[in-house]
């Protein structure tokens, strides 16, 4: 019969405690201490501060707390980026307008914005300097070289041969590298004695008949077109060829190298000349005067290799 006092006291006690929890409002989960050596206890609300890149919103005093907790921008400028010092984030300002990202071991967060190097205009091709890379202008010097002993030239001009009445003529211009600065003018090939920008009759040279400023055209093929070369010309380091720029025969013609050993003018020694040819049947030559009616005009570009 004692049972239901000791289930009444229990349940008495159980009440008294729910009521004490409740009096207390809650006091133990509304306070915090902010170090191992705070003894003080308080609102939550009262022990957090603002602190670098930390916002502090919506805390509400005397009622149930809210809090919402977040950083500050890094980021505040279009283009600026995100990076690392190596001991913290930091922000590298956005470049100027053509700049590049470049890596960079001085610049404290290892990258920095720089210009870019402008290719579009480079000069002429040639040699570089070595501490800037910049393109230096081509000297004489790069247009010789030595071959056991045989020493030869570059050489590139423009020559043009036309039909006036009916007399076969010619001349010669020097042709210009494109440089954007000073153009480099290719010397005349000093090889060719008399070459000239001046037309000229161009004639039928033997043994006893010499150029006319440079050329001729040869007594045994009246397809080939000889130069007076001041230097006997071999086939170890000499070489030339013709690309033709302007031709207004209305026949599609070519022109072929040939090294030829006459006689002209009572001088017998090899000489570069060039044998022109129908490109649709090229192992047929074509004369000169017959290719050339009055008028007309084939305009090519020589260059190559001669010996000096």
């Amino acid at each position: 019969m004692k049972k239901p006092k000791t289930l009444t006291l229990l349940i008495l006690t159980l009440f008294l405690a729910w009521a004490s929890i409740v009096s207390a409002g809650n006091t133990a989960d509304e306070t915090i201490r902010i170090s191992a050596t705070d003894t003080t206890s308080g609102r939550l609300q009262d022990k957090l501060t603002e602190g670098s890149g930390i916002n502090i919103d919506n805390l509400v005093t005397g009622a149930n707390e809210t809090l919402t907790l977040s950083t500050e921008d890094e980021l505040s400028t279009k283009g600026d980026l995100l990076s690392s010092d190596g001991s913290g984030d930091t922000t590298l300002a956005v470049g100027t307008s053509g700049q590049v990202l470049v890596v960079d071991s001085a610049a404290s967060n290892g990258i920095k914005w720089a210009d870019q190097t402008d290719l579009s205009s480079p000069g002429p091709i040639g040699d570089t300097t070595p501490s800037t890379g910049e393109f230096t202008d081509i000297t004489a010097e790069n247009y010789i070289f030595n071959s056991g002993g045989n020493i030869a030239t570059k050489i590139l001009f423009a020559l043009k041969v036309e039909k006036v009445g009916s007399t076969i003529k010619h001349s010669a211009r020097a042709i210009n590298t494109p440089a954007a600065a000073a153009a480099v003018s290719f010397p005349w090939p000093t090889g060719v004695a008399g070459l000239s920008g001046t037309i000229a009759n161009t004639p039928s040279i033997d043994s006893t008949t010499d150029f006319t400023s440079g050329v001729g055209i040869s007594y045994s093929n009246a397809d080939v077109l000889e130069f007076d070369w001041t230097s006997t010309q071999t086939n170890g380091v000499n070489y030339i060829m013709a690309h033709i720029v302007n031709n207004t025969t209305g026949t599609d013609y070519l022109l072929s190298p040939l090294l030829m050993l006459e006689n002209i003018n009572g001088t017998t020694k090899y000489r570069l000349s060039l044998s022109l040819r129908d490109r649709s049947n090229s192992s047929t030559t074509t004369a000169w005067n017959s290719a050339l009616a009055s008028g007309k005009q084939i305009v090519f570009i020589v260059e190559g290799w001669v010996q000096l």
